[in-house]
């Protein structure tokens, strides 16, 4: 029986990186496979960059700047919560992606550590677009995009979302206040109106795009709970005698957005592999012998 002995090295520096996630087999070789590990937005989360690896977080198709303490004067939080908006308090606020940091002040159906968005509206979203998170592909390869999304407050306010591939409309679906779903039953994105085979296998090029893009379906934004993950539909080849996986990490880009650094935007779950889980690259990477 081959040795299937998985060596991880160091990630490849920016100069090198193409965005791609690569396999280098020992002799001998049966064939040059390319691997792609999978992603998941919970456990790569970031408050440090935008894009971050191959996720974005976006109103419309704009970079979302980071924010340190959220709705800092109107409330909401007991501490600072971080995330990415175009403002704390301005009537450009919202769209809002972040992690919650567990200090909510408001009744709420999501965990400390579960990625949420807050909608876009006309009232405190004067000219931006919906709340989007991209995941860009880092090669060519076919992969099944999973998850949820779910309402998390009960005050009479909804939202429409829906899955893209680059341009092209995958499924949707609606949530909202007095519906049939919550974190623990969430609205799968294998139930929205393109069914299972709409998010499974789907062929992705090098730089091609999956977008999940939630919108108001009334007058006033609210709260979504997401849970999205890309996992790689394509093997590896594993019948050589050894494996080293060499994981390149998408550079951040020069129009990208980065943080200031200081005392608030640094959160992170105190135990990342309980409350968080463990990393993604280990935990989404499956080999199969031949």
């Amino acid at each position: 029986m081959p040795d299937t002995t998985i060596r991880r090295t160091h990630p490849f520096s920016a100069a090198t990186a193409a965005l791609a996630v690569s396999l280098l087999l020992a002799q001998p070789v049966s064939s040059g496979a390319q691997e792609c590990s999978g992603f998941d937005v919970r456990l790569d989360w970031s408050d440090e960059t935008n894009p971050n690896d191959p996720w974005a977080y976006q109103e419309g198709a704009d970079l979302l700047p980071h924010v340190d303490w959220w709705q800092r004067v109107s409330g909401g939080w007991t501490r600072a919560q971080p995330g990415w908006a175009d403002s704390e308090d301005g009537n450009n606020r919202s769209p809002f992606w972040f992690r919650s940091n567990g200090y909510e002040t408001f009744e709420h159906d999501y965990h400390r550590c579960d990625v949420v968005a807050h909608t876009s509206d006309d009232i405190n979203g004067t000219g931006n677009g919906p709340a989007t998170l991209s995941w860009t592909s880092p090669v060519g390869t076919t992969v099944s995009i999973r998850g949820a999304v779910w309402a998390t407050r009960e005050i009479g306010r909804s939202n429409d979302w829906a899955l893209y591939h680059n341009q092209t409309l995958l499924t949707q679906g609606g949530i909202g206040s007095g519906d049939a779903y919550s974190r623990a039953e969430p609205f799968l994105f294998t139930a929205g109106s393109g069914g299972v085979d709409a998010v499974t296998d789907v062929d992705v090029e090098e730089g091609d795009t999956l977008s999940l893009v939630l919108t108001r379906a009334g007058s006033v934004g609210d709260l979504v709970g997401v849970k999205m993950r890309i996992a790689c539909s394509t093997p590896p080849d594993t019948s050589t005698t050894t494996t080293t996986l060499f994981y390149l990490r998408r550079p951040t880009l020069r129009t990208g957005r980065r943080a200031p650094r200081n005392d608030h935007h640094r959160f992170r779950c105190p135990v990342r592999s309980a409350q968080c889980g463990r990393n993604h690259r280990l935990r989404h990477l499956r080999l199969r012998r031949q």
